[in-house]
């Protein structure tokens, strides 16, 4: 799968790979299918991973404000 050059949001993504694992789990899809499908899935988690740490870094960031003006 080619990656796109826009990143689709986390809640989009999450939603794709809900939709994946349904159709693997199916077993209708011959093994050659399955494969992309698992390649895109893996590279949703990593994007979701990706944009779920960059939260994490605006919380902390933010907290850390929080504190030092308190």
């Amino acid at each position: 799968m080619k990656k796109d050059k826009k990143r689709k949001s986390f809640e989009v993504s999450m939603e794709r790979l809900e939709n994946l694992v349904l159709e693997m789990e199916s077993g209708k899809n011959n093994l050659e299918k399955s494969m992309e499908l698992f390649e895109e899935g893996m590279e949703l988690i990593s994007d979701c991973q990706e944009q779920l740490k960059k939260v994490e870094l605006r919380i902390e960031e933010y907290s850390k404000k929080k504190q030092n003006n308190n």
